[in-house]
This record gives C-alpha cells, structure tokens and sequence, in this order.
C-alpha cells in the first residue's frame, strides 16, 4: 500500500476542512485550538471519500470506512449515510444490514439526507434486516422522492407495481395520504 508524507496528509485535510496552515501555525499559545467538530467531520467525509474512490490517490476501503465512521460519529449526515450504504455492502469493514439501518435510519435519513432515505427504504422494502416492513420502507423512499431522489423514484415505481391493495392503504396512511375508496 502506498502511504503519504504525513505533511501531506494533514495538509490536505486542512484544505478540505478550509483552513490554512498559517492559521493553524499563527495561534498564540493561550489560544483554544482551531477545533470545530463539524469542519473535522467534513474533512474526514471528503478525504474518506476521496480515498473510497481512490481519486488522486491509492483505494483503500478500510482506511475510507474508518474516516468515513469518524465524520458519522460527529453527525455529519452525508457521512452517515455513506456509512451505512459500507456497512449495507461489507466495503472495507464487514457487512452487516442492521447496523446499516441503524446508521441510515436513527441518523441520517432523520437528518434528511435523500440518498440515505432512498438506500433505508430500499433495504427495508427486502428482507435483509429481517421482515419485510412496507409501510416503513414506503415512508423513506416517498421522503426522499420528495427531494427529487431519482433511485427512490424509480425503486418507489416498481414497488408499488409488486405490493396488495392492503399494503397500498396502509402505505399510503403511514404518508398522511387517505386512500380513495374502492
């Protein structure tokens, strides 16, 4: 595995986070360091996605998952997200679906991350995480097609053609919608 000069490596995460290495050098000594949670967490989301997709530099899955984990545990929502669809496929950690929906779901579909909303009512919608949950599966991919999340849209489509007319009421009560009668 090819590794990086350290200075890079914390040169380019400044970069991501938006800060210069002048700004960090030119503290005075009484000064609380720079430390903002949410500038680390998206430097830990970029640069863990970077190193997932092995742009500009070498792919390395676990590494990727770990800084990926380290954004998620910070309540960075797009992080979230992305760690739930590594979890939901085994990338660089081992696969498990209800840690996925854990992730995907408590935090960051609840955050209203569309493409987070769209995997957790996909993987609600089979029965990866044990029984098959409609109704839930149905909210989340309706959540995200209302923030124009094309996969939801489509994966929402097809579901619709495969579920009963009871599964249809009940999903359609779960959204606030009343079905017409028939």
């Amino acid at each position: 595995m090819k590794t990086f000069p350290s200075f890079l490596v914390i040169s380019l995460s400044l970069s991501i986070a938006g800060l210069t290495a002048s700004e960090v050098k030119n503290q005075s000594p009484g000064q609380a360091p720079i430390e903002n949670s949410t500038t680390h967490a998206e430097a830990d989301y970029q640069l863990g996605k970077r190193i997932f997709l092995g742009d500009g530099m070498e792919r390395d899955l676990v590494e990727a998952a770990a800084l990926m984990r380290s954004a998620a545990e910070s309540g960075h929502a797009a992080a979230q997200g992305y760690y739930g669809f590594l979890l939901s496929k085994g990338s660089g950690l081992p696969k498990d679906e209800k840690a996925a929906v854990t992730w995907l779901n408590r935090r960051a579909a609840e955050q209203g991350n569309a493409k987070a909303r769209a995997s957790l009512g996909r993987l609600l919608a089979g029965d990866l995480v044990g029984k098959r949950d409609v109704d839930e599966a149905y909210y989340w991919l309706w959540k995200s097609a209302e923030q124009e999340e094309w996969n939801a849209i489509n994966f929402l489509k097809d579901m619709v053609h495969g579920m009963t007319e009871e599964e249809r009421k009940e999903a359609l009560k779960r959204i606030g919608v009343e079905a017409e009668g028939k």
